[in-house]
């Protein structure tokens, strides 16, 4: 694996690293210390598993897709923070709850 990139949240204390594993992506946070009985979603601040990525080439039409399917919207399409990595973004959950964020890369 290897680092793509590493840096401060823009929101909170912590960092975020980038790494590439070969035919996928891992985002690592350093958040906050864990609490003793997280939330069924967890908060950008809370260690675990907080959500899954998939890349898309159109967010924009991906994210229209699911809405008409009755998957549960979490945030709408958006600028990413992240702009060295990505260009938009967008959260919706899956049936279980998990957030699953959909990515457009530059």
């Amino acid at each position: 694996m290897r680092l793509i990139l590493r840096k401060a949240v823009p929101r909170g204390n912590g960092e975020v690293a980038f790494i590439d594993t070969g035919n996928g992506q891992l985002e690592i946070m350093c958040p906050e210390p864990r609490v003793a009985t997280p939330a069924p979603r967890m908060s950008d601040f809370v260690a675990g598993v907080r959500h899954l990525t998939f890349a898309f080439e159109d967010i924009e039409a991906t994210y229209a897709r699911l809405m008409a399917a009755g998957v549960e919207p979490v945030e709408k399409p958006r600028d990413a923070y992240n702009k060295e990595m990505l260009a938009r973004v967008a959260f919706v959950a899956d049936p279980d709850g998990i957030i699953i964020e959909l990515a457009q890369r530059n």
